[in-house]
């Protein structure tokens, strides 16, 4: 019998077909006839879609939290003012970044916070005593804003801060020492000309910046260096206010010094303060300020900032080249005031 007849009885009989009832018992001889099956094709893998192409953002721009369409009103010959209102240093890195602090440092300008904050803080001194005066009245002027022009047409302002007291009818007056020598033809001591404004937000150059702060019960002056001055002004009744203002900087170690020194002038007459004794354990008041400025710098933290050449760089504590300067950040607030002028002699 030929071989595809062989091959054609056997699958009559069932062996190796599908649709049999039963399975046959016997193997069937003629498996080895059936044809090869056709290969399974094998999938090809989808090509990978190409990726999405995106497109940059806009840089996001401050939120305009504030009229910078009001007008300025009608100005006195001093020209538009306004009162630090709000002073504020964050009391740990994080809150300072989050604050908008930009300065170096591994403290992020919270160096002297403790000190501050040994003190109570700056807030108190920033209201009116019963007195009627205001222990720490820092007012801030922008020359170059015209009456009638909101703060979102202006280009630049001349920023100068000064040191003021109440007159006696409750008015405002610049004191002497907000110049150079205490001359009012000098010098002023805080000026930040052309300062730029863009939407009503200013940014200074780089200057300097002295606060004069009651502390413990006698002033101290703090002296920052490479200051920067950032914020959000606007007309604010009878002048110029401000919100979201920054104020960053560096005290070198003459700086310090300084301090130290006005420390130990406040602790050193017979009226002296309880508190100087506290302080005395920190730092002895007998000897110059020069041999203790170290260990007043440990007590807050050591340095975080290195200044060289006189400009500010990052560093490490422990490392090389040594760190030499302690970064400041203060938040600040203005509002709107009217200044009579300068105090008399």
């Amino acid at each position: 019998m030929s071989r595809w007849v062989l091959c054609a009885l056997v699958a009559l009989s069932g062996c190796g077909g599908e649709e049999s009832a039963e399975p046959a018992e016997q193997e069937c001889p003629g498996q080895a006839c059936e044809p090869n099956p056709e290969p399974e094709p094998v999938p090809r893998p989808e090509p990978e879609p190409e990726p999405e192409v995106v497109e940059p953002e806009p840089e996001a721009q401050p939120e305009v939290i504030v009229d910078i369409s009001a007008p300025l009103s009608p100005q006195n010959d001093f020209g538009p003012a306004g009162r630090v209102v709000t002073m504020i240093m964050p009391e740990t890195a994080r809150e300072a970044r989050s604050s908008g602090c930009i300065v170096h440092g591994a403290k992020v300008g919270t160096g002297l916070n403790s000190l501050i904050q040994l003190a109570g803080g700056l807030e108190q001194f920033l209201k009116p005593g019963p007195d009627g005066q205001i222990p720490l009245l820092l007012m801030a002027q922008m020359k170059g804003w015209e009456a009638g022009q909101g703060s979102g047409a202006l280009e630049s302002v001349d920023l100068r801060f000064y040191e003021g007291r109440v007159g006696a009818q409750g008015e405002l007056l610049v004191k002497r020492s907000s110049f150079v020598d205490g001359d009012p033809e000098g010098a002023l001591r805080m000026d930040y000309p052309a300062t730029a404004v863009d939407g009503g937000w200013l940014e200074t150059p780089e200057g300097e910046f002295f606060v004069t702060v009651p502390f413990l019960g006698f002033l101290v002056n703090l002296h920052l260096i490479h200051t920067l001055i950032t914020g959000q002004v606007f007309a604010d009744g009878p002048g110029a206010g401000m919100v979201s203002g920054v104020l960053t900087g560096y005290i070198d170690e003459d700086g310090v010094i300084g301090l130290l020194r006005d420390i130990q002038s406040g602790c050193s007459g017979e009226d002296a303060p309880a508190i100087c004794g506290a302080i005395s354990n920190v730092f002895p008041l007998d000897k110059p300020p020069e041999e203790s400025v170290d260990t007043v710098v440990s007590f807050v933290g050591g340095y975080d900032v290195r200044l060289e050449e006189g400009f500010p760089y990052p560093c490490q504590p422990e490392g090389e080249p040594a760190c030499n300067a302690l970064g400041m950040c203060i938040l600040m607030e203005l509002a709107g005031v009217e200044v009579g002028g300068l105090e008399a002699e």
